[in-house]
């Protein structure tokens, strides 16, 4: 039996010509999912799907039936697959942490860490996300789309502190927000911003909310003010 038609998940021309185009599959293998962990173990590659052909009659053979793996098959190989390399990655990176053979600081491995927690936490959020949503031009996705100077910090628990620079030539600001599936906040939970309305030295201005208010429960300038009763 062999493996035809294989759909081989790379990024670019140059490797597709270097995978085969088909594959021996052992007699002891007869379950599509065994082969298609066999293809992936055998090339170190993904794929997409593939097709059997045997030396059964024709009407006989699946693959001349059309019949191809399900979506669900294919996620389960395909997945299976993609995780265990990322196991294997982050295990060789672990090694690294030898110090008779690397020398590093914690921040770098802070660093380390906290990028992949962001792009493991992006992967995640691509699973939930709509494919349906219709494209439509308007002024909240205008907006949206516009690239704004952004930092994000991942938190231990798996949210995100997310700093956002809005600039301008009226109340230019700093925004804070906490991104977590535990809660649906639309706006900032703080915010450092200049008010040109504010007398000279005091236009740096800070404020903070709650939860359950929509208004600031705390808003001052960041150089205390002097009140204007007190005496000289």
């Amino acid at each position: 039996m062999k493996a035809t038609d294989i759909l081989w998940d790379v990024d670019n021309e140059e490797e597709l010509e270097l995978l085969p185009k088909e594959v021996d599959i052992p007699v002891e293998l007869t379950d599509e999912e065994e082969i298609s962990d066999y293809l992936s173990e055998l090339t170190g590659y993904c794929h997409c799907g593939f097709s059997l052909s045997t030396d059964s009659p024709p009407g006989k053979n699946k693959a001349n039936d059309g019949e191809k793996e399900s979506k669900a098959s294919q996620f389960r190989s395909v997945a299976q697959t993609r995780v265990n390399k990322i196991i294997k990655m982050v295990r060789l990176l672990g090694n690294c942490s030898n110090p008779a053979v690397y020398a590093f600081t914690g921040e770098q491995v802070q660093q380390i860490f906290a990028t992949l927690r962001d792009e493991l936490d992006k992967a995640q959020k691509r699973y939930t996300q709509s494919y349906e949503e219709r494209f439509s031009l308007s002024e909240e996705q205008s907006a949206a789309l516009t690239e704004l100077p952004t930092i994000v910090l991942p938190l231990p628990d798996g949210s995100r502190l997310r700093a956002v620079a809005y600039g301008g030539d009226s109340f230019p600001a700093i925004n804070i927000y906490w991104d977590t599936d535990l809660h649906n906040f639309d706006g900032p939970i703080c915010f450092a911003e200049y008010n040109p309305e504010r007398s000279p030295c005091h236009e740096v201005c800070i404020g903070a909310y709650h939860s359950d208010k929509d208004d600031t429960i705390y808003y001052r300038p960041y150089m205390a003010e002097r009140d204007s009763n007190e005496e000289d």
